[in-house]
């Protein structure tokens, strides 16, 4: 039985466990003698706390993370060629297109695999970023590249801190990693 996250495994799971294929019963005051001893099993209690991650949550952790890291480390070499490549692109209605319709694609197939709201922080974080990339690319599909310029680029201070924001992908890319490297994965049957 499971109740909070706190799984109970009573006589009978314990039971089947220690014999298995052995037909269980009750104890009855017939049983405590000499000669049934070890036919008495006692019950078991174990409560799991650890936190365990399915193998999609810890695989998407690692690929946004480490695209994030990756990311970040060319905003951070090359951050006025960044900012020039933003405006670029945003002047570029074509491109634009394209990178709306490659922000929808990720969005999707990220909310539509992992739109899990629990769990622990990374399959939240997970989850955000794949909301968070649809959003964006509707916005770069429906907008005019004017209005996007404003809020992306001018809006957010992009021009003025590119730093900032790689040193905040970075930070997220490196939490993301590390989270879906050391989570402990449990198939899901």
């Amino acid at each position: 039985m499971t109740l909070f996250g706190l799984t109970w495994y009573g006589p009978t799971a314990a039971a089947n466990s220690l014999y298995p294929g052995r037909e269980q019963r009750r104890i009855h005051a017939s049983d405590i003698q000499i000669g049934n001893l070890r036919e008495i099993q006692r019950p078991v209690a174990r409560f799991e706390l650890e936190e365990i991650t399915s193998p999609r949550t810890a695989f998407l952790g690692k690929l946004l993370g480490l695209y994030l890291i990756a990311m970040s480390f060319t905003m951070f070499v090359r951050a006025q060629a960044t900012v020039e490549v933003m405006k670029a692109i945003v002047q570029d209605r074509p491109l634009l297109f394209i990178a709306g319709l490659m922000g929808v694609t990720a969005g999707l197939a990220i909310v539509l695999a992992h739109n899990v709201w629990s769990g622990g922080a990374l399959p939240i974080v997970v989850t955000l970023f794949g909301w968070a990339s649809l959003l964006k690319g509707m916005l770069l599909l429906v907008l005019p590249p004017e209005l996007e310029s404003r809020i992306f680029i001018v809006g957010l201070r992009y021009e003025e801190h590119p730093n900032l924001f790689a040193a905040v992908a970075f930070l997220l890319g490196a939490y993301m990693t590390y989270s879906g490297f050391r989570a402990e994965t449990r198939s899901v049957k």
